[in-house]
């Protein structure tokens, strides 16, 4: 009914990377400064430091927020993190509403009002109350059609046998 991948903005990937070089140009700097006897720890680090940092960069940028909608639930993850979908099953869902995402909040995380918070964008989601007290919130990019197929879940009977993604 809805199928959705999401990336992290442009502008937090450029903040991340300016971070990263801004981190590396101080320890470079140190390093050269550093008394004659230090230098080769130092140069040790700046070595580990690019390395590690370079990978965090390659994962960062091909993280994924996926969400597909079926007549079972709302299926989510954060690939490559999660391999295997989470679901929130339509019997869960007690209401939601579309609603403007929390203030700087991407990823995942409690955010207060809003619960658990999955995010990857600056536009709106759709804020699910469940059955048991507990919140959700689910970034999207198309909070009309994503808030559609919530609509139709919530309306709809289930399929018997759901398969697991």
């Amino acid at each position: 009914m809805f199928q959705e991948q999401q990336h992290f903005p442009a502008w937090i990937k450029l903040l991340t990377i300016g971070i990263v070089v801004l981190a590396t140009v101080v320890v470079l700097i140190g390093g050269v400064a550093a008394p004659t006897n230090k230098r080769a720890e130092m140069w040790f680090a700046l070595a580990v430091m690019v390395t590690v940092d370079l990978l965090l960069l390659a994962i960062f940028h091909n993280v994924t927020f996926e969400k597909v909608v079926t007549t079972n639930g709302i299926y989510f993850r954060w690939s490559p993190w999660q391999q295997k979908f989470r679901l929130i099953g339509k019997e869960e869902i007690r209401t939601f509403e579309g609603r403007n995402t929390a203030p700087l909040h991407f990823g995942i995380g409690w955010f207060p009002g809003y619960g658990w918070t999955h995010n990857a964008s600056m536009a709106q989601g759709i804020q699910l109350y469940l059955e048991d007290e507990r919140k959700f919130f689910l970034g999207t990019a198309n909070k009309d059609q994503f808030g559609a197929a919530i609509q139709n879940l919530t309306s709809s009977n289930p399929k018997p046998n759901s398969g697991d993604f």
